[in-house]
């Protein structure tokens, strides 16, 4: 028996199977209909009537109210240094930030982007300080001389100004967009000193406590989720957004100049007075947008 005539029945079970489905696929456009669930996903997707037109079309501005959770800032030289102090945090603690930002509609891609929020972080730590051992200004080992308590707090309130663009305009809007701005902050950082066996190990009480302003940097994209797809309502309330960006706030300080200018006995100081903290990082936001319209 030949290949032939071995596949010759499989092959015309298929071909005729094939015919079938063509002609049941094709039979409802070559009548000119179509599958009436598929029309009726397609209208709802359309404006009703002119109304609902107008309304897409209409400048709609937008106050946007959130919080913008920040896990993990601290970057910068600052946390270089500090472990020569023996101290052995890392970061600044994570923190949530009110946010307030108002989006300006320019035309149907590009929104102008005003916004502030309040930031603040620090951290808390117990360490104990090393020096050689009392009467010896070199030896083969160290030992605690003291026990300290830091306490750093910074806060910020940047005011930023930027652009925010979506490609397409929809129900459910994606967009990019870039902010910079400058911000108002206070740095605060206290040292307490428990001394042990009569060491004359010293370290200043308050190592900086100021104002100062530092630049401001923000990247970020976002969706903003509409409830009122065609806002005929004209409801305040507009719907959720959420975004992720990276904040860039570097506050840069000399946090090391009281260390290194009156401390005593400090086995290892810094190398430089000033260093840099960034209170920023990669973040994510959520919160609800309230729209205006335009008069």
């Amino acid at each position: 028996m030949s290949l032939v005539s071995l596949y010759s029945p499989f092959v015309n079970q298929l071909r005729s199977t094939l015919v079938v489905l063509f002609l049941a696929l094709s039979s409802p456009l070559l009548l000119g209909q179509v599958d009436p669930t598929h029309s009726e996903i397609i209208q709802s997707l359309l404006p009703r009537d002119s109304t609902e037109q107008a309304a897409i079309d209409a400048d709609l501005d937008i106050v946007s109210l959130g919080f913008e959770i920040v896990p993990a800032s601290g970057g910068g030289t600052f946390f270089d240094e500090y472990p020569k102090l023996f101290g052995t945090t890392s970061s600044l603690d994570p923190y949530i930030s009110p946010t307030l930002i108002g989006r300006v509609r320019l035309n149907d891609h590009l929104r102008f982007v005003v916004g502030t929020s309040y930031m603040g972080s620090g951290f808390d730590e117990i360490y104990d300080a090393f020096y050689f051992p009392p009467g010896l200004d070199e030896a083969d080992t160290v030992v605690p001389v003291a026990q300290l308590f830091e306490q750093m707090s910074i806060s910020a309130l940047p005011i930023m100004i930027g652009v925010q663009y979506s490609p397409i305009r929809s129900q459910f809007t994606s967009y990019v967009g870039a902010t910079v701005g400058a911000a108002l902050v206070r740095s605060k950082w206290t040292t307490l000193v428990r001394t042990f066996d009569n060491v004359q190990f010293f370290r200043p009480e308050t190592n900086i406590d100021d104002p100062s302003f530092a630049p401001a940097i923000r990247l970020f994209t976002g969706v903003d989720l509409r409830f009122d797809r065609f806002f005929t309502s004209k409801n305040a309330f507009r719907g959720i957004f959420i975004e992720a960006a990276y904040f860039y706030l570097p506050v840069s300080r000399d946090y090391f100049r009281e260390i290194r200018t009156i401390g005593r006995k400090v086995l290892l100081v810094p190398s430089s007075d000033d260093a840099t903290l960034n209170l920023g990082g990669f973040t994510i936001t959520f919160g609800v947008n309230m729209q205006l319209f335009r008069l």
